[in-house]
Order: C-alpha cells, then sequence, then structure tokens
C-alpha cells in the first residue's frame, strides 16, 4: 500500500493521503518519510487520522518534553506535533533547524535556533515510541502559543528557550 508513496518526493508524499487507506504503522512510516508534513494540505485528515487509529493512554502523570526547532517556524507552524523526552536531541534539532544544510534542502529561512520545553500529562500523548532514528518521539496536538512564556536567550549559544 506504501508503494505510490515511496515513489513520490519526500516533500510531496503527504498529498497523496487518501483518509482510511493504511493502517497505523503504515501511517507512521508516511510521517516520518515525509519533509515537513504538516505543510501538506492533506496534513489535517492525515492527523486525524492518526490520532484516531493511534494505540495510547499512558497514564496521568506530569512529562516534561521538548522541541528543538526555530523562532522562524515555531512563529509560522506553532509549537509542533513531534516532541521527545530528549533534552539533548531537541537541542541538536533547534541547531539543525538553523544550518546551512537545512536552509540548502528545503529552502528554510531559519536563522533563531529555539528549545521549547513543556510539562504534559501523559493522558495527551498521542502516540510515543522509539523512531528507526533510536530517538525517543512523542506526538502530541500543538501547544497553544499562550502555553509558551518566559523566553530567555542564552547568550553565549545564542539559543532562545521558554521556562515551565
Amino acid at each position: 500500500m506504501l508503494e505510490k508513496y515511496l515513489m513520490a518526493n519526500s516533500e510531496n508524499r503527504m498529498d497523496l493521503y487518501n483518509s482510511s487507506e493504511l493502517n497505523f504503522d503504515e501511517m507512521l512510516f508516511l510521517h516520518n518519510s515525509c519533509d515537513i508534513p504538516q505543510a501538506s494540505k492533506k496534513w489535517p485528515i492525515f492527523w486525524n487520522d492518526f490520532k484516531r487509529l493511534a494505540p495510547s493512554n499512558y497514564g496521568d502523570n506530569d512529562i516534561i518534553i521538548y522541541r528543538g526547532t526555530s523562532i522562524e517556524t515555531y512563529t509560522k507552524y506553532g509549537s509542533g506535533y513531534c516532541w521527545t523526552t530528549d533534552k539533548n536531541l531537541a537541542l541538536k534539532f533547534s541547531q539543525l533547524c538553523c544550518s546551512p544544510r537545512y536552509t540548502i534542502v528545503f529552502d528554510a529561512i531559519d536563522k533563531n535556533p529555539l528549545l521549547l520545553n513543556a510539562k504534559v500529562k501523559h493522558r495527551d500523548i498521542i502516540f510515543q515510541h522509539i523512531n528507526d532514528r533510536n530517538e525517543q518521539e512523542i506526538f502530541i496536538d500543538p501547544l497553544p502559543y499562550y502555553y509558551f512564556h518566559n523566553f530567555v536567550e542564552n547568550k553565549e549559544n545564542k539559543l532562545i528557550t521558554n521556562t515551565i
């Protein structure tokens, strides 16, 4: 079932999505094989199906999660769907999205690394797993802008972060 997606460029794969044609594992693969999947016009349909099919129920405990991004991406797309429990990994992503390689590959204009952190309930997690790159990946609905406050800049590494 994934053949038609694999034949498309990674930036266009999500545009081919048709509701209910993939099982959850195939949807996870599709998501992880796309570049900026939330930029697709099919993203809202995909995300609703993903949430409906995801095995979840992680309890009521609080958990601290991190997301490495940039001020520019945060401003354009919000807090995002994919997070991690690994702060160092999130730091790497915040640096990567502002690197020259990312700018060339994705035609990005990101220049200001941002590390978001949030305290959420386990029950707010849609899906959690260790992906094929051995990253602890957490899917959640994007948190509203008002959730993030008290941004501070670390002058040494030019990283902006929020406090919780």
